[in-house]
């Protein structure tokens, strides 16, 4: 845990090293500052102008989530920025669906962590975000401003080309810049009367919903876990899922397996049965096996086992193959000897054993 704590701080613990490795004013900055810095520093090639740009890494943890590796790449020749966020934790073995309801302007800052597979939904709007190359660590207000501009960006264009698309993506717009607080007529007195007239206006009340197979996305609750307008709920990854995040491989030979038509031959008692499926846990074609056992004295019971060869995952099972006696039945044993604890055990779903004493033991069928 320290080492985590060491190498994934605090954002918090970040900015107050920063502070204290900033030169003073008028200062040259201190010796610390010169041979430590607050974030990693690399020499990174710019994609668009091809000069010598410069990547920031941050290793920091994000409280009740997990650690996160923020990239931010900057190049001075041509003002080229981009920002990337990755996970630097294992990923869940679930899959993780967030729902916020976003009611007042304090909901606006709730800190997101979206990774490239994140779908996000705003039921509201019928607007889907589907997943993205890149993730990204923002609030709930930046992630509206940056849809607002990205559709904001060829409306001139669309207004000539296509008016009805225009039309259509005006009134999302409209309705994205009411979600924000947002309006025609308060863009030109902010720039006069600073934001103190944006915190005074209302917001229109929505819901954001983020799915994430990978589970590897978060959106912040406010206070505790308890939060009323926050939800958080996970899923088991289905085969596809797992294949598209590069966990498994397809199996066309086990799904051509699978696909085979069972015989119509009469079922002994000797023989094995096999019925194909999947795995719960890991999603890959499996085959679970049955068998039918007659018990002296007692009567026909299946026995089920399913075993997976890829994950470890087992499951066995006793069910009764015969029909449900009219009666129920109790069962005591006296344990007396070593002998008696060698005594084989049949026990269903619903029946019950306990002990009365040190030395009886009661089944109850």
């Amino acid at each position: 845990m320290s080492k985590s704590s060491d190498l994934f701080p605090a954002i918090g613990q970040v900015a107050e090293k920063t502070e204290t490795l900033e030169p003073k004013d008028g200062g040259e900055g201190n010796a610390a500052g010169d041979e430590e810095k607050a974030v990693d520093e690399i020499d990174s090639l710019c994609m668009k102008c091809h000069e010598q740009g410069k990547t920031r890494l941050l290793l920091t943890s994000i409280p009740f989530f997990k650690e996160v590796v923020v990239m931010s790449f900057r190049c001075e020749h041509c003002g080229w920025s981009n920002n990337e966020i990755q996970s630097a934790g294992e990923i869940r073995p679930e899959g993780t669906a967030y729902t916020a309801k976003i009611r007042d302007r304090e909901d606006l800052n709730r800190q997101i962590v979206r990774s490239s597979n994140c779908e996000i939904q705003i039921p509201e709007l019928d607007l889907t975000l589907p997943p993205t190359e890149r993730g990204q660590l923002t609030t709930v207000e930046g992630l509206l401003r940056d849809i607002i501009a990205d559709l904001s960006m060829d409306q001139p264009l669309r207004r000539i080309q296509d008016e009805a698309t225009y039309t259509r993506i005006e009134a999302l717009l409209t309705k994205l810049k009411a979600m924000v607080g947002d309006s025609e007529e308060d863009e030109d007195e902010e720039q006069e009367a600073g934001s103190s007239k944006k915190e005074e206006n209302p917001i229109q009340p929505f819901t954001l919903k983020l799915d994430d197979p990978s589970g590897n996305s978060f959106l912040e609750f406010l206070g505790s876990m308890s939060d009323p307008k926050w939800n958080l709920r996970v899923y088991p990854r289905t085969f596809e899922q797992n294949v598209q995040l590069g966990l498994v491989a397809p199996d066309d030979e086990e799904n051509a397996e699978s696909d085979k038509s069972a015989t119509s031959q009469e079922i002994t008692k000797e023989e094995i049965l096999t019925f194909p499926g999947n795995c719960s846990s890991c999603g890959h074609s499996i085959n679970t096996y049955m068998k039918r056992v007659d018990i002296p004295y007692f009567k026909e019971i299946l026995i089920m086992s399913t075993n997976c060869d890829r994950c470890g995952y087992r499951d066995n099972e006793v069910k009764s193959g015969a029909a449900i006696s009219s009666q129920g039945k109790r069962i005591i044993l006296k344990v007396e000897d070593a002998e008696d604890l060698s005594r084989d055990i049949l026990k269903v779903c619903y029946s019950q054993v306990s002990l009365a004493d040190s030395f009886v033991a009661k089944l109850y069928l």
